[in-house]
């Protein structure tokens, strides 16, 4: 679930950068090492710079903190004291100073419009940061089979690339579809190195229930377009995901159901509610309560945990607020300039066409109306869901009530909490995003051990 404003994953989506042209740059050939700082995330930038022998540079850049693969470098211009490069793809720019012993750069790192302040020091000598340490990420061999399989979405055109990992045997075998949060996601819901659904299908398949997870549509081996989807759109990829595992031998396709996580949590019981054939269903950090009113949750439970006082906290929520009302209900017509006119004096300049463009998002301003009140009321199918009490971005406090509210008619439904864990399951400390990638702990084993159990449970 994407964070208000400069979003985990648009920081995600920043790292970056460069390679091309110089002048005078031959002592800028080596490693250089930076912090990328937001008040939500902090990430190691390792960026190592090659000379050719045309004097062209090009190179790699690692964010060791998101995952050990190297980016390549492209279009670098050096001139005199500064360096720039970009990538275009992305949307990131960088503008530096190099300082007069040309071990420092100082600069700004643009993305979407948003800039952020990236330092980066030479270290000839240095290696690659190591990657961080994940212990419960599952190491091959398995005990079990894994099949890397793809099937196609007929509302949309597009093929989704996926694993289903298998028990022994013939099976048929009860099974489950995992859904990712919201932001470009790939089938293992990877962030800083953390494997989630990596780690969920390992536990599920060793206890003899098959599990499919995919990329999300436009990321790795699925093809289609990302950026201009919505959750409804996202809903016809799970469905089809269920299809192919009705499709299977191997599966009892009376016993298939759907894990959502964040926005997936959302797509589960919307798709229940529409599917009878779907066994069970749960929701991990999904949404009770209409998107706006989750952003204006975030927006509070974020300035509270980083210390903010009551009245900022109030004052927070009231312009977010006040902003959502604006992009939700302005006429169609005049809703750019409406938004725009509120932003300005409210952001940076450099901020403000980033922001707008996110706000006004096919994605943003659906999910700003998305209501899972009523897919909820409808499941009678069993119902596990599950929060935690440091979740900053679905936030216990503003949820489970509710969930347990609008599944009060199921006598299969069951809503858990679990104090100490993080929006992504993590045990944490204070909750912020800022942890995720310093948090050892992929996911707490007691909340993986009820959700196996309970999906065992489920199946019988």
């Amino acid at each position: 679930m994407k964070c208000l404003g400069a979003t985990i994953m648009n920081v995600l989506l920043g790292l970056l950068l460069c390679g091309g042209v110089s002048v005078q740059a031959q002592s800028l050939a080596g490693e250089w090492h930076g912090t990328l700082v937001t008040p939500t995330v902090r990430l190691r930038i390792v960026m190592r710079l090659v000379q050719r022998p045309t004097g062209e540079f090009d190179g790699t850049v690692v964010s060791p903190d998101e995952s050990p693969a190297t980016i390549p470098l492209s279009s670098v211009v050096i001139e005199e004291s500064r360096i720039r490069f970009s990538v275009p793809q992305i949307g990131a720019a960088f503008d530096g100073a190099i300082d007069s012993t040309r071990t420092t750069i100082d600069g700004t790192l643009t993305q979407q419009g948003v800039p952020m302040s990236l330092t980066l020091t030479r270290d000839e000598h240095s290696a690659i940061a190591a990657a961080p340490h994940r212990p419960q990420t599952p190491q091959p061999p398995y005990p079990y089979r894994e099949e890397f399989v793809s099937y196609p979405n007929p509302a949309s055109g597009f093929t989704l690339g996926a694993t289903l990992t298998l028990p022994p045997g013939q099976g048929p075998f009860p099974a489950v579809l995992l859904v990712t949060g919201s932001g470009a996601q790939d089938r293992d819901e990877t962030l800083f190195e953390h494997r989630p659904f990596l780690v969920l299908a390992d536990a599920l398949t060793r206890r003899g229930i098959a599990v499919l997870r995919a990329d999300d549509r436009g990321v790795g081996a699925s093809t289609g377009t990302f950026e201009t989807a919505t959750t409804a759109d996202f809903t016809t990829d799970a469905a089809a995901g269920i299809a192919y595992l009705r499709a299977r031998s191997d599966v009892d396709t009376r016993h298939i159901g759907i894990l959502g996580h964040s926005e997936g949590g959302v797509i589960a019981p919307s798709l229940a509610s529409q599917d009878a054939g779907i066994a069970f269903v749960v929701m991990l950090a999904g949404p009770a309560v209409r998107g706006d009113e989750i952003i204006v949750q975030q927006v509070s439970a974020l300035a509270r945990a980083q210390g903010a006082p009551d009245a900022i906290v109030t004052e927070a929520s009231r312009q977010q607020r006040q902003l959502l009302d604006l992009v939700m209900t302005a006429p169609e017509n005049q809703r750019t300039s409406l938004v725009r006119s509120w932003l300005a004096g409210r952001v940076p300049d450099g901020q403000l066409e980033g922001q707008l463009s996110q706000l006004l998002s096919p994605w943003y301003r659906a999910f700003l109306a998305t209501d899972p009140a009523t897919a909820l009321r409808r499941l009678r199918v069993p119902v596990l869901a599950m929060y935690g009490g440091k979740d900053l971005q679905v936030t216990a406090a503003g949820n489970a009530g509710r969930a347990r509210e609008l599944l009060a008619g199921n006598p299969r439904a069951e809503v858990v909490e679990f104090p100490q864990v993080n929006h992504l399951f993590q045990t944490a400390g204070s909750g912020l995003p800022l942890e995720y990638g310093q948090i050892e702990e992929t996911m707490a084993p007691a909340v993986i051990e009820k959700i196996v159990n309970w999906i065992q449970s489920a199946v019988q």
